[in-house]
């Protein structure tokens, strides 16, 4: 039995399919008009007509291709030509529809041995689709459908905050061209451009929904498709449901639902039963709708009467009137059974979705936080060893910066010529000053200090200093030169960021040839950099306001504050994107 939605007309079909019919598919049938020579109304019948049965509903796949298969052949098509056309068509036609299709089109791709994983992943979209849904859309878009789960979850915030208004589309370009580090994507520039082409397209082709929402818009369809969507289906049921049925009749059937049960004890009830045996198998379907309510008496009696042709079983008036009866019968004795089996059967689905929902949501909290405690961990490691780094740059740099006085290091050698090595005096030892006691102060100052001549020789002439300049402590070697980038300095290493990127590289590639730690210390040295800082400081203004990072950079140059104007931002995004150790 058919399990997807029957189409009456083309225009009925979603927009998204009709005009995948209009467009894509036209190509593809106007190869196949001019290489095999098709007269246009010709493979109309021949292939477009089965395949527009297929999917309206009214056939299988199997059946359909079969029935081209059969076309191609009376047409003279040989057989290996006949096989790349079928092939093509489930490749360029079936495929990118698939979503209408179900399971179906899997399940007979499975029985055909056939590997759909090197077809094109695109698909026509007519239903709402989850944030998550959606992020994966995007992602084999871009050629990444082997991404992993923090790309995943990182496209999916992304998706959510545009589609929410969180975000406008120049903080998704910046979130997605930032580093994993800064809590981006890590995409260059030509990427993220694309993704962003590419979530704007899927917005406006199908819904995006939550995924509370989705699971909720699912559970109602369920319910939906157990009750009056039903008798949308009646009319396409196939050979499937009619040969269950039949195989139960040469031996007692093992009665599984009180519906099976009811539509038994009223075809036995049946006197005159039609001898063909279509007929036989769809007077049992007519039974199975009437008991599930599907259709009321009226419409029972005026489909037994309906000619065969148009889907009826070509009854007289007597003899429909007498199945009729027979089966209104049943109706009362069975229906009530019917109904409580099938609002029993729904709330068992309805409760084990819940319980998948429930389970999901476990499942992404807990990978959620274990996420966000690797986040954390990894960012107290970036920074126990930022702290290392400062502590041992402060030692070297008190070790560098410590003046040496000649004269000091001359009456030390000399005291220790005369004395030997000096011992420290331990705290308990020193005494008390005399000067504070009672009568000596007044006694010491009385007696006149005696100074050595050696002692008034030494005089100490002080630096000259120049007015306007201090000195200040600076690293030495190229990462010194790093860490005390500012914007000036910046500007000045090049005619455009461009250029001064590339000296930033160049620093960077020769500490590397002297050793992987010095690029390192040279990478954390930039980072520190008096000019990261600015554009650091930038970031956080811009995820505090909610604005993009060159509007709030604008908005300060505007206020009369120098500060990173717009190529110079994305220059530094472009160099942050490429240091990694």
């Amino acid at each position: 039995m058919l399990k997807r939605k029957v189409y009456e007309r083309f225009v009925d079909l979603p927009i998204a399919v009709q005009d995948f019919f209009m467009d894509e598919a036209d190509k593809v049938y106007a190869v196949f008009i001019d290489r095999y020579g098709f007269q246009d109304d010709v493979f109309f019948e021949q292939i477009e007509r089965p395949i527009l049965n297929t999917v309206l509903g009214f056939a299988t796949v199997e059946n359909s291709l079969q029935t081209i298969y059969k076309n191609l052949l009376n047409a003279q098509i040989k057989k290996e030509d006949i096989k790349v056309i079928i092939r093509t068509l489930l490749e360029k036609v079936f495929w990118p529809i698939r979503d209408i299709f179900g399971v179906e089109l899997s399940a007979y791709l499975s029985e055909l041995g056939i590997d759909s994983v090197t077809w094109a992943q695109d698909r026509v979209l007519f239903k709402p689709i989850s944030y998550s849904g959606a992020a994966s859309e995007v992602l084999n878009r871009l050629g990444m459908s082997s991404a992993g789960k923090t790309s995943r979850a990182g496209m999916r915030d992304l998706i959510a905050k545009m589609h929410k208004g969180e975000f406008v589309p120049d903080q998704i370009k910046e979130a997605m061209l930032r580093l994993p580090e800064f809590g981006g994507l890590g995409f260059d520039k030509t990427t993220a451009e694309k993704a962003l082409q590419e979530i704007t397209a899927l917005s406006k082709q199908v819904e995006f929904l939550s995924e509370e929402a989705y699971a909720e818009q699912l559970t109602a369809k369920s319910v939906k498709m157990d009750g009056g969507s039903r008798a949308e289906h009646e009319a396409a049921q196939d050979e499937e449901e009619i040969k269950s049925i039949r195989n139960t009749l040469p031996q007692p059937p093992k009665i599984t639902t009180a519906l099976e049960g009811a539509v038994l004890a009223a075809w036995e009830a049946i006197q005159d039963k039609p001898r063909d045996e279509y007929l036989q198998n769809r007077i049992k379907n007519v039974i199975s709708s009437r008991l599930r309510d599907v259709r009321n008496p009226q419409e029972l009696l005026s489909l037994l009467q309906r000619d065969t042709k148009v889907g009826g079983v070509g009854l007289n008036r007597e003899q429909a009137q007498a199945i009729a009866d027979v089966i209104e019968k049943a109706y009362s004795d069975f229906h009530q059974t019917i109904k409580n089996e099938e609002k029993s059967k729904l709330e068992k689905q309805l409760a084990e979705q819940k319980r998948k929902i429930e389970e999901r949501r476990k499942r992404e909290a807990e990978e959620h936080a274990k996420w966000y405690q690797e986040k954390i961990k990894a960012k107290q490691t970036q920074e126990a060893e930022q702290k290392q780094l400062a502590e041992a740059l402060k030692v070297g740099f008190a070790k560098q910066m410590t003046p040496s006085n000649p004269i000091m290091e001359a009456n030390t050698a000399v005291e220790k010529k005369q004395y030997g090595d000096l011992v420290r005096v331990p705290e308990s030892a020193k005494v008390k000053s005399l000067r504070k006691e009672p009568g000596v102060a007044a006694a010491v100052a009385q007696k006149p200090i005696k100074v050595s001549k050696a002692s008034i020789k030494m005089e100490v002439t002080p630096k000259t200093m120049v007015d306007g300049v201090s000195s200040a402590p600076k690293l030495s070697g190229l990462s010194g030169e790093l860490a005390g980038v500012t914007l000036a300095q910046f500007r000045r290493m090049g005619a455009k960021p461009e250029d001064a990127i590339k000296k930033v590289l160049d620093k960077l590639e020769t500490l590397q040839q002297d050793s992987f730690e010095n690029k390192v210390s040279g990478i954390r040295a930039w980072q520190e950099s008096p000019l990261m800082k600015m554009y650091l400081g930038l970031v956080m203004e811009s995820f505090k306001n909610k604005k993009p990072l060159v509007e709030i950079a604008e908005e300060k140059r505007k206020a009369g504050e120098d500060t990173l104007t717009r190529d110079e931002i994305e220059a530094l995004i472009t160099l942050n994107n490429q240091l990694h150790f």
